[in-house]
């Protein structure tokens, strides 16, 4: 029995430990769906946008490990002005340039183009101009959150209630083989009764 105990009890844990998972899931899924969104309308809006200078203030790469290798991905710092106003922006395109697994690639087509003191166009929202991109149009990222933020707004609640259930079927599951357990345990002894009855008749 107690082997049986440890195994159901490592059963409920993980039941729970995956409902835990289930509800972070469901919580942080609309806000993947809001990027998603938010990212492709500003990609597509981008397009219409108007243009200033901008000044190249900082070039470097970020690396991210995964099944896929260690990704290397270009990122920028610049400064611009609109109407006297200075702004700064970081933004290369929406949805990032494509990783590489090759930082010396990343470099050789990003390094010397956005190397600091290097002019660009930037693009910026009119009605907000610290909103802004360099390379306009989608990235490759816009079309992957899009994607992927509503199916995680699908698959959130989806498993949230499918690990509450399972959950449900282990407490019950549990339950009734402790009424099992003290039903046997009671049947013994009143066999020995009986049989203690039938022997002083017997006598």
């Amino acid at each position: 029995m107690g082997v049986l105990d440890a195994e159901e009890d490592d059963a409920l844990w993980s039941i729970i430990l995956k409902l835990v998972l289930a509800a972070a899931l469901t919580i942080f899924a609309p806000y993947m769906a809001y990027l998603g969104i938010t990212g492709f309308l500003n990609a597509w809006a981008s397009n219409s946008w108007p243009q200033a200078q901008a000044t190249i203030t900082r070039y470097y790469t970020t690396v991210s490990n995964g099944r896929g290798g260690t990704k290397h991905t270009p990122q920028v710092e610049y400064q611009f002005t609109v109407n006297g106003q200075s702004y700064t922006g970081n933004n290369l395109t929406y949805g990032g340039a494509p990783p590489s697994m090759f930082k010396a690639d990343i470099d050789a087509e990003y390094g010397s183009k956005y190397a600091p003191g290097t002019k660009h166009p930037v693009y910026y929202d009119p009605a907000a101009p610290k909103e802004s991109v360099i390379e306009r149009g989608f990235g490759w990222g816009v079309f992957l959150m899009l994607i992927v933020g509503p199916l995680l707004v699908v698959a959130g609640p989806v498993g949230l209630w499918k690990q509450y259930q399972s959950l449900q079927n282990n407490l019950a599951k549990g339950r009734s083989q402790k009424k099992s357990s003290k039903s046997k345990s009671k049947s013994p002894t009143r066999t020995s009764r009986r049989r203690r009855r039938e022997s002083e008749d017997e006598e």
